[in-house]
């Protein structure tokens, strides 16, 4: 008897992140923080008292730890919205497997199957 074909699908998650509004919206206020809290450094910082320098590095250092917490917030949830919409096409498509291709964590390598990033991506949009 011949055997069952596995249909696979791929899903792209460097496609599809920069397309939800909440990962977008993240980078444009991460952006925008960063330039005006660049901007509010004095021009010439060889004049700072070393208080100062202190100072401005502790801020830097807190909102750098506060946009790692809101980006990993953003991504887990990203994630989770992934998964589903990932799930309802796959069921649409009947496809057995799915491979998820992401820069956060180690994925599969694959020589073939159906693209279906465009999919998702549409779904999320409804």
């Amino acid at each position: 008897p011949p055997k069952a074909s596995l249909k696979i699908g791929i899903v792209d998650t460097t496609r599809v992140l920069p397309e939800m509004p909440a990962y977008r919206d993240l980078k444009t206020n991460m952006m925008r923080d960063r330039n005006s809290f660049v901007a509010s450094l004095p021009q010439d910082p060889s004049r700072l008292t070393k208080e100062q320098m202190t100072q401005y590095q502790a801020e830097a250092q807190q909102k750098q730890a506060n946009w790692r917490k809101k980006t990993l917030e953003t991504i887990q949830e990203a994630t989770k919205t992934i998964k589903s919409q990932t799930a309802e096409v796959a069921q649409q498509k009947k496809i057995d497997l799915v491979v998820v291709s992401t820069p956060f964590a180690n994925s599969l390598f694959y020589y073939s199957g159906e693209d279906i990033t465009l999919d998702v991506m549409l779904k999320m949009n409804k």
